[in-house]
């Protein structure tokens, strides 16, 4: 968390990442994180609840094969990402496992951690999804 912890605040470090979880978690929008491999990381309730599954479900996922994802145009957004590091954003029509059909804004960042590289995927319902 560049920016946050200097010199003043070092011991309060587990404080931090306390509040920083709390944000993530009680974000309205999903945050899901994979790590270079694909692998899903982490994932918000907001996640879950968007994507109409659960957490358990997108943490046992890989992104790499998701057909859904290859179908959507995703993969190729998040292969993109990682490599270059440039973001993208897509709106996405989508087939939840309870077998809603939804509108999602997807957006894909790069950020690194601990020398690695991780996707991030912050999803929302789209606006106008009764079309």
């Amino acid at each position: 968390m560049s920016g946050v912890v200097n010199d003043d605040n070092k011991g309060r470090i587990p404080a931090i990442l306390e509040y920083a979880r709390n944000i993530i978690e009680s974000a309205p929008v999903g945050i899901v994180t994979f790590d270079q491999y694909g692998q899903c990381v982490s994932a918000n309730r907001a996640s879950a609840r968007i994507l109409g599954t659960t957490i358990e479900k997108l943490l046992s996922q890989n992104y790499t094969n998701l057909r859904a994802w290859k179908d959507a145009g995703l993969l190729d957004s998040a292969n993109v990402t990682m490599t270059t590091g440039q973001g993208h954003r897509s709106r996405i029509d989508f087939r939840a496992d309870l077998g809603l059909d939804i509108r999602l804004d997807c957006r894909f960042e790069r950020f690194i951690s601990g020398g690695q590289r991780y996707l991030l995927q912050v999803v929302s319902e789209a606006k106008g999804n009764h079309d």
